[in-house]
């Protein structure tokens, strides 16, 4: 069996395998932990940033994400529709300069609760969704933006002086009105959201705050935020320990990344699909395998381990609220190679690599060199944006390390028309009409895929600057998986066009024989070419019988010269 059907062979068994894999140690939620983590100065107030995540509401019958048709395993009751932000042990602790200064202070200012009498500083934990991001806050005037109450605000808006100002939600109520006994709608306003909680330093000398253990309920579909926050300059120097795990109806999968997982199911069985064909057709056209049909194999497996690695690495962490970082690296390595590999091989066969070429002589480094720097810098930015990531990148970091993929993009899109473009004209030039239109077919896909890209990337760029609080997070998936389908179609078109066929169909000629308008390689070349069918096939006539070539070989490679 050939190298091309070994290959499929070996990668389908794997390809099962990754799918049903159930190797990593489980944890209890998708959690964002905090270890000694500090408060950033942020106007009045100084405020750490514990999360955000795209929730969708509880529901006792939620099917928004139902995964249990495409095979996740779920522990008991982990899909019960119930989706909250629960916090484990949160806990606050000071400096000792901190609790110095406090001392200092009467420790009975700024103190509003009959049942707190003793406290000694207070951090608030405000948990709102970002439509609601108004209510957290005070505009001032002049356009800045007060987080924390003091005297003055307290007599004008009716807020706690030394608190994290919060204003309750206004909503519509359906109400019966008691006169007329109609329904109605009315305003009322919603004192338990945003959602705020204190944790106390009881005592002046206390260095740790009593722990939050409470649990938010979501009750909205939306994108949420988790803000812890101080308004004494006294506490500047605290730090925040502990976790919060947030969980959807489904799962533990975040929002942004819930459709990925359908998403990538569909992927992988549409390259196994894929991968199927391109076997049995490499298996009944075996005597007619060269160098370049390997390439594609190898292009297509690492598509079908690509794909069905990230469809475990989401439905581990759907299931089990934990990213694997072998998992995800490996994904992430495999993801990268996969596009190095298949920029390279559309490069090469633009070339003309196995059809007009039978090697890249000395462009066979400058392509390699290419390739691996696309795969470091791919590599680079998938890692850093994917393992152990559960937020996004911010824009900074995004764009720094996107700024070297889009570069290295570019040198490959300009090296295959330039490439593309001499091989279109040679053929021409010699009359080749069968590989001229194969080579027509080829530069109208790259051409349309090319238009489609600069197309999506006008709407990713839109995309962004229209979302910049993640308003549109439910449709964030459809960004990157376009470039998925993209790079799947394009796999799928090369496969078909470049799929082993007979020469007598590759040349266009009936009889099989390669005359002066049907080759412009030169008798050297073509003798490679014979060779490297000899091995695959053990001995197969390219152009007729070797005593012929011998003989009449003026004829095969005289019409033609060597290409540069």
């Amino acid at each position: 069996m050939k190298r091309s059907i070994k290959s499929i062979a070996f990668f389908c068994p794997f390809f099962s395998l990754l799918l049903s894999l159930d190797l990593v140690p489980r944890i209890d939620a998708a959690i964002h932990a905090y270890e000694d983590s500090y408060f950033f100065s942020v106007n009045d107030a100084f405020i750490y940033r514990g999360g955000r995540e795209g929730l969708f509401k509880s529901s006792e019958d939620d099917d928004t994400y139902d995964f249990s048709d495409w095979g996740v395993k779920r522990p008991a009751g982990l899909a019960n529709g119930k989706s909250y932000i629960r916090f484990n042990k949160v806990a606050f602790r000071r400096s000792l300069e901190d609790v110095s200064e406090q001392e200092e202070e009467d420790e009975n200012t700024t103190n509003n609760n009959e049942n707190n009498n003793n406290y000694s500083g207070v951090v608030q934990a405000v948990v709102f969704e970002v439509n609601d991001r108004d209510l957290v806050g005070y505009v001032t005037e002049d356009g800045g933006r007060r987080y924390c109450c003091d005297e003055a605000l307290a007599k004008t808006s009716g807020c706690s002086p030394g608190r994290v100002i919060v204003r309750p939600k206004k909503e519509m109520q359906e109400q019966i009105d008691e006169d007329t006994k109609e329904k109605k709608l009315v305003e009322v306003e919603n004192v338990d959201w945003p959602w705020v909680t204190d944790a106390y330093f009881e005592g002046k000398n206390e260095l740790e705050s009593r722990t939050v253990d409470d649990a938010v309920s979501i009750e909205e579909t939306g994108m949420y935020y988790l803000w812890f926050v101080i308004c004494d300059p006294k506490l500047a120097g605290t730090t925040v320990n502990g976790q919060t795990a947030w969980k959807n109806p489904s799962g533990y999968l975040p929002g942004m990344m819930a459709a990925n997982l359908p998403f990538y199911l569909f992927l992988s069985l549409a390259y196994l699909a894929l991968g199927i064909c391109w076997a049995v057709n490499c298996a009944v056209k075996w005597k007619y395998l060269m160098q370049i049909h390997h390439s594609m194999t190898f292009v297509v497996s690492l598509g079908m381990i690509e794909t069905c690695v990230w469809y475990y690495d989401y439905s581990n962490f759907n299931t089990t609220g934990f990213r694997p970082y072998f998992v995800t690296i490996f994904a992430v390595v495999v993801s990268a190679a996969r596009k190095a590999v298949s920029r390279a091989l559309v490069l090469v066969a633009s070339m003309g690599y196995g059809v007009v070429r039978p090697t890249l002589g000395g462009f066979a480094p400058k392509v390699l060199a290419l390739s691996g720097a696309y795969f470091i810098a791919s590599a680079t930015l998938d890692v850093v944006a994917n393992v152990g990531a559960i937020d996004d990148l911010t824009s900074g970091a995004r764009v720094f390390l996107v700024l070297p993929v889009a570069a290295l993009d570019g040198a490959f899109i300009l090296w295959i028309f330039t490439s593309l473009s001499k091989t279109l004209a040679q053929l021409q030039q010699r009359r080749q009409m069968a590989k001229l239109s194969l080579y027509r077919y080829f530069t109208n896909a790259l051409a349309l895929s090319v238009v489609l890209s600069f197309v999506w990337v006008v709407y990713e760029m839109w995309f962004k600057v229209t979302d910049a609080f993640n308003e549109k997070w439910e449709a964030d998936w459809i960004t990157a998986a376009f470039w998925h389908v993209l790079n799947f179609a394009l796999t799928a078109v090369i496969c078909f066009l470049w799929r082993p066929m007979e020469p007598e169909k590759f040349v266009g000629n009936k009889s099989g024989s390669v005359d002066a308008n049907d080759s412009f390689w030169t008798e050297e070349e073509m003798s490679a070419v014979d060779n490297e069918l000899a091995e695959a096939a053990g001995h197969h006539e390219l152009g007729g019988d070797s005593d012929d070539d011998e003989e009449g070989g003026g004829g095969g490679g005289g019409g033609g010269g060597k290409m540069e």
